[in-house]
């Protein structure tokens, strides 16, 4: 499905914004990722978005081998983001990483994430990790709050323990 054919066509903002729902809900709305390479600030925003529910909705939905190389794609768009911004696009990419560490219980996910952040170094990378951790406070206390709301003790899903085979990779 050509995206990018909806933020140039025409038919009012309510028209793609209905259709944007229908994909983000669809097995397609896992292809968003490619639009975090767009040139358009507002496309990769929405991608950001949209992978961000992707991962809080239908993850259970992702066959469990891809789970890997979804993992790896996440630290690499969150990384460039920190690199090239927009810092909203950080922040969502960032949401997406923390809300996938939880739902797989991926151990040292924060510091994976904040060793790639900062590798380019300087103050874009200081301010990156920054957002990063607050990102991740966010995230882990909505989701210990929402958690302790639903139950004391939620059963494990299918997708934390098929999880557990990628706990023994190289986190890279």
């Amino acid at each position: 499905f050509p995206y990018t054919t909806l933020f140039r066509s025409g038919g009012g903002k309510h028209a793609v914004q209905l259709r944007l729902q229908e994909i983000e809900r669809s097995p397609a709305g896992w292809l968003v990722g490619s639009l975090l390479e767009h040139e358009d600030t507002n496309v990769r925003l929405f991608a950001a978005i949209a992978l961000n529910l992707k991962i809080e909705r239908d993850l259970d939905q992702l066959p469990l081998n891809e789970l890997a190389s979804l993992r790896s794609s996440l630290l690499e768009w969150t990384a460039r983001a920190a690199a090239a911004g927009p810092r909203a696009v950080l922040y969502k990419l960032a949401a997406c990483v923390a809300t996938f560490s939880l739902r797989t219980e991926w151990p040292g996910w924060l510091l994976v994430l904040m060793m790639r952040v900062a590798s380019p170094g300087g103050d874009t990378a200081t301010a990156s990790v920054l957002v990063v951790l607050s990102v991740a406070i966010e995230t882990v206390a909505r989701a210990d709050l929402v958690g302790a709301k639903r139950c004391v003790a939620a059963p494990r899903s299918r997708v934390r323990r098929a999880h557990s085979h990628l706990r023994r990779q190289s986190y890279r």
